[in-house]
């Protein structure tokens, strides 16, 4: 564990049945897969495409919640697989960072149940929810409450929203009441009261898209609207060996940042430096930010 301006950095241990972890074969191939990869060009990504439907359908959805469920899944689809199809299933989800955003859903869903679970929290919001699978998948804690718990979902993309509906149409526990919201996350404000306040806002996956300047702005106006003791569960991207290979040669783009670089922004958002720490996933690839008001 480390600290910068007295938050705590540290690594999620890995937990057998949990995280995602490489075998020792494995960090072997990839220690001499990761190089050529990382020097693919980016001609060779139809043949990437190719190699498998998973693949394909990742390259095809990067950075959409299409694609992160493909991910979650390891790539497994329900057709029968032929020995080449399931030898390059394994390469591709077998890498850092196919494992890396699967524990990082673990994480945030082990941080979202321990928050969702605390008496107070009965208005929640996810911005850029996706489909919205770590509250989805955590909602038995929330079932475990007597008070009314609403949540809002909230995603400019209504294929994602549809997803979510999806999902929580299986849900028979009238103590939860879901709402979805096709927007923008900045525009969140637009739809509670001036006197509503939040209890737990989860935004992960969007700022690895978002310039300095605009994170800053949405981190005040999350910092404004969270009730006393609220909590902000996010994330970021960190740089890592296989960069190069899944922006060139998968096309998924991302900004990278340093933990510091997060502390420093929510800082100036108003959250307070005791009440903040950072968890890497144990592939150290993703970290989330807890940041309470």
């Amino acid at each position: 564990m480390t600290f910068y301006r007295g938050v705590s950095i540290r690594i999620e241990k890995y937990q057998a049945g949990k995280y995602h972890h490489l075998g020792p074969m494995r960090q072997i191939l990839n220690f001499f897969l990761r190089p050529i990869l990382n020097r693919a060009p980016q001609k060779f990504r139809p043949m990437v495409r190719r190699s498998h439907v998973s693949a394909g359908e990742v390259i095809e959805k990067a950075t959409t919640h299409e694609a992160l469920e493909v991910l979650y899944k390891k790539g497994v689809t329900k057709s029968k697989e032929k020995f080449f199809s399931k030898m390059m299933r394994r390469i591709w989800f077998g890498m850092d960072n196919a494992l890396g955003i699967y524990n990082r859903l673990v994480l945030v869903k082990k941080k979202f149940a321990f928050f969702a679970a605390q008496p107070h929290a009965v208005r929640i919001l996810s911005i850029a929810s996706g489909s919205a699978r770590a509250i989805i998948d955590s909602l038995d804690w929330l079932k475990l409450k007597k008070k009314e718990v609403e949540i809002s979902f909230l995603d400019k993309n209504p294929r994602a929203l549809d997803h979510g509906r999806f999902l929580v149409s299986q849900e028979k526990n009238s103590n939860i009441h879901f709402r979805f919201l096709n927007d923008t996350a900045s525009n969140f404000v637009n739809y509670f009261e001036s006197d509503q306040k939040l209890d737990i806002i989860e935004m992960v996956g969007l700022l690895d898209y978002f310039e300095d300047a605009k994170i800053k702005e949405l981190l005040s106006l999350i910092h404004n609207r969270l009730s006393n003791d609220g909590v902000l569960i996010t994330a970021n991207i960190a740089d890592n060996r296989e960069r190069p290979f899944v922006t060139n040669l998968i096309g998924w783009k991302m900004i990278y940042r340093k933990p510091e670089e997060m502390i420093n922004m929510a800082i100036a958002a108003g959250f307070r430096e005791r009440k903040m720490e950072i968890i890497f996933e144990p592939t150290m690839i993703h970290f989330i930010l807890i940041a309470q008001k």
